[in-house]
């Protein structure tokens, strides 16, 4: 196990990274962050052969993030709620109406729309 911090100003972490590949036993990362490193990260870890599960904090669910970790961004796993995925939820699904409802009197009050991404699968 490896324990690392790094500057959440940071804009390239492959030494840290390159720190955790060489750790023996190393299954996966946990980066629990909600600052634009998430995207390095997953950047970094990509560029370096750190080819272990990522996984990720809630913020992650911020389009933001992902559209900068580009092609790095697929498979990562984050804990998010059925708001992110609302378009896909069965019609008879108890939150559906709920959740899409918010969502639209969201997008339409927040300047510049609602960030959240819809996803499929990662």
């Amino acid at each position: 196990m490896a324990n690392e911090v790094y500057d959440k100003q940071a804009t390239d972490l492959t030494d840290i990274l390159t720190k955790v590949k060489g750790t023996p036993g190393v299954q996966a990362v946990v980066n629990w962050s909600i600052v634009p490193a998430q995207s390095i990260v997953a950047k970094n870890m990509k560029q370096i052969g750190l080819n272990v599960p990522l996984f990720q904090s809630h913020g992650f669910g911020n389009l933001k993030y992902v559209e900068q970790a580009g092609a790095a961004a697929e498979g990562i796993l984050f804990p998010a709620g059925r708001l992110l995925v609302v378009a896909d939820l069965p019609d008879g699904h108890p939150q559906k109406g709920v959740l899409a409802n918010y969502k639209e009197r969201l997008r339409s009050t927040v300047q510049g729309g609602c960030q959240h991404v819809r996803w499929t699968r990662l």
